[in-house]
């Protein structure tokens, strides 16, 4: 068949070194950063070598285009494709066995067209219960997946991470992850691994993608962070920092004005609410509320807690709390006082899966087994210039006031004064250096 090459590609990875070992594929292949037209494949190889990247169309046949990439971890971007079409990769190392011929992804639909996706997150220990979870999500017709964070416990761990993509690589070879950075994959204050392991846009943890009509926004809370910022007077530890909450401001306020936008969902690690005792959510989120609500965001997706949950912020934007995907679950106490509704919540492992339309976002959270937890809907679309709700979120300081909740140690540490405001100023400093050190060298 005549080959093609304005549609799709072929990437050819020149050898660093030869060896008499037969190289393997440690990671992936693993789908990213899908589109309507582009698609990107990333794995690792065992050790520098030649590899090949094989794409065929269902209508056209074979395609070829080479890449740059000339290291043991290989992204390729594939380009040329067309909108909602089934193409087939395989995978060819010089040396090595030959891997998955003939996998099957399709490209994104086009903007304006229903499409169904995945959440799940904190698959970093309990293997069985991860490897069960996606066994039942490769049932399901999902165009992409969010990963809600600490998709390892220890981020740099290359075992773990090694572990992560053999649970994983049936998923994640047909549908494209998006991954929220936890705490648990970052060290030190750094997620250097993590940047490795994934092909981020503008290698940044925080970044924004389009999907048909919806926009998603994943933040980083654990790296891009200021150790210690002011707020009302009071000294708060792990901040958004500045950079990041100017982006998010231009992202959103550009999402707000395109007329194909229609739902905007904002993905973070830790989420504004927790029901786990001694546990009581993000302020930095909290703080973020007002923001969100006027740019009309339609639901904040998180992690970091071990269970289900779902519930509505104070100025009225739904969050899910989706974070069993195989970390021990923790028990679930009362919600803190922070206005809020919680809805239901559930201690179990789980996956979230949602239905977006041009008019409607259904949600069904589910057991391994296929056990319904939660369903709802969504129907508010996006509404921007919406004003600040008239009362605010409250502080930590004001829980306590009213015999709630008590702020986690380090969460609020004003009352503490000014030795952990000079303990914590260290702390930030040394971090900051130990990031700068890292990106330098």
């Amino acid at each position: 068949m005549r080959l093609n090459p304005a549609l799709a590609s072929v990437a050819t990875v020149l050898s660093l070194t030869s060896s008499a070992r037969a190289t393997t594929i440690l990671r992936g292949p693993f789908l990213q950063a899908v589109t309507t037209t582009e698609a990107t494949l990333v794995f690792d190889l065992s050790e520098p070598a030649h590899a090949e990247v094989r794409i065929q169309g269902v209508v056209a046949g074979e395609l070829q285009l080479p890449s740059t990439s000339s290291e043991r971890h290989h992204e390729v971007r594939i380009t040329g494709l067309e909108p909602d079409q089934e193409y087939r990769y395989s995978v060819h190392v010089e040396g090595g066995e030959d891997r998955y011929q003939q996998v099957t992804f399709r490209t994104a639909v086009e903007t304006g067209s229903p499409f169904s996706m995945l959440l799940v997150g904190d698959t970093r220990s309990g293997h069985g219960e991860h490897a069960a979870l996606v066994a039942a999500m490769q049932q399901e017709d999902a165009r992409l997946i969010i990963n809600t964070g600490d998709l390892v416990g220890d981020g740099e761990d290359d075992d773990q991470w090694n572990v992560f993509f053999s649970i994983e690589r049936p998923l994640l070879s047909r549908v494209p992850l998006y991954p929220v950075v936890g705490n648990h994959d970052t060290h030190l204050g750094d997620a250097a691994n993590f940047r490795d392991v994934f092909a981020l846009p503008g290698d940044k943890l925080y970044y924004s993608f389009d999907y048909s009509n919806a926009h998603f926004v994943v933040l980083d809370g654990h790296a891009n962070t200021d150790l210690l910022c002011v707020k009302d007077e009071q000294v708060v530890l792990n901040c958004f920092d500045e950079p990041q909450l100017q982006w998010l401001e231009t992202d959103l306020s550009a999402a707000c004005e395109r007329a194909d936008t229609k739902w905007v969902f904002v993905a973070v690690h830790d989420g504004p609410y927790s029901s786990k005792d001694d546990r009581y959510g993000s302020s930095q989120m909290r703080d973020l509320l007002p923001l969100l609500g006027r740019y009309g965001v339609t639901a904040i997706f998180s992690g970091h807690d071990h269970y289900y949950e779902r519930g509505v912020s104070d100025n009225g934007i739904p969050y899910v709390i989706a974070g069993g995907g195989g970390a021990g679950l923790y028990d679930i106490a009362e919600p803190c006082d922070f206005p809020h509704t919680m809805v239901t919540n559930a201690q179990v492992h789980h996956y979230v899966s949602l239905d977006v339309g041009p008019d409607l976002v259904r949600l069904t959270a589910k057991t391994a087994d296929g056990t319904v937890l939660d369903e709802t809907t969504f129907d508010t679309a996006k509404s921007c210039g919406a004003s600040p709700p008239s009362e605010q979120p409250a502080t930590a300081a004001d829980a306590d006031a009213d015999g709630g909740c008590h702020a986690a140690p380090g969460e609020n540490p004003g009352r503490y004064g000014f030795l952990a405001a000079a303990v914590g100023m260290g702390l930030a400093w040394g971090a900051r250096r130990r990031r700068q050190r890292l990106r330098e060298g």
